[in-house]
């Protein structure tokens, strides 16, 4: 089979594995490596990782820094050419967390492109709110490109010094994409985080995608060191589990994962994160 071949087999078969992650179309993702080894589970978590994708409210929560870069890098199952780069960028405007986002998914036939420009702010101590403008720009190489914007409205709740719950609503305006109009799915979530002690937080999400079945995901992160953090989770209805590491001080961070599909095998995620 040739390279050409090759490729082509591969946009086919990402374009059916929704189920996997692999997704077409915008279909919704995991971005970084620590949302990653956390099987897309976590959005109730004070973790800014990423948060302008994962949940636009939880941006700067547990930290007083003036900002952070948060770069990572996924490929997918061993498959030549299909791979996403994320980069998240998060800056303290006035004493406001305003955050910024750019993920590329797939390999030089075709693309997906998302562009995330995020906010939130304080609704009392105990309720913070946020929103995110997404725009999504789709290549396919001899075919042209398309564009479409979204929004993403989010929320976290702290219901006690151990449990804390949060929702995001993503694209309800049902945006299309295309001359073919195609739409991209909205995606409801709701999640929870049980904190039985200081070093260990439990994550819960219910993830409901239009037309795909319920997902239901679950999270662990654990402190083993100050400077060493261990995250695992699993997914209810597409069969994969994974893990990863977190190694570094206050300032920088490097991240890894290691996830397994039971029929199609291994994928990885690196990363890295700089606080300001």
């Amino acid at each position: 089979m040739g390279i050409k071949s090759y490729f082509i087999l591969s946009v086919l078969l990402g374009f059916f594995m929704l189920p996997v992650n692999t997704f077409a179309a915008f279909h919704s993702k995991m971005y970084g490596p620590p949302t990653t080894a956390l099987a897309g589970s976590g959005r109730a978590l004070f973790q800014p990782d990423y948060a302008v994708f994962v949940n636009p409210a939880t941006a700067f929560l547990d930290s007083s820094r003036l900002g952070r870069i948060d770069l990572g890098y996924r490929n997918f199952y061993g498959l030549q050419g299909i791979q996403q780069l994320t980069l998240s960028c998060a800056l303290a405007v006035k004493g406001h967390p305003l955050g910024f986002g750019f993920s590329r998914y797939g390999n030089n036939l075709y693309a997906e492109n998302e562009l995330r420009m995020g906010y939130n702010f304080a609704l009392g101590p105990a309720f913070r709110v946020g929103a995110s403008l997404n725009v999504y720009a789709l290549e396919i190489r001899n075919y042209g490109q398309a564009q479409t914007f979204g929004f993403d409205v989010a929320g976290i709740y702290i219901i006690n010094s151990v449990l804390r719950t949060a929702f995001v609503l993503s694209n309800l305006h049902h945006p299309e994409i295309g001359r073919s109009g195609e739409r991209i799915n909205p995606t409801i979530a709701g999640a929870f985080v049980y904190q039985p002690v200081e070093s260990m937080q439990l994550a819960f999400d219910i993830v409901n995608e239009t037309d795909i079945e319920f997902d239901y995901r679950l999270g662990l992160i654990y402190n083993y060191w100050r400077w060493l953090k261990f995250r695992a989770g699993v997914r209810q209805n597409v069969d994969l589990w994974s893990v990863g590491l977190e190694a570094g001080q206050d300032t920088y961070a490097i991240h890894y994962t290691f996830e397994y599909h039971m029929q199609l095998g291994a994928s990885h995620a690196v990363g890295f994160s700089y606080a300001l």
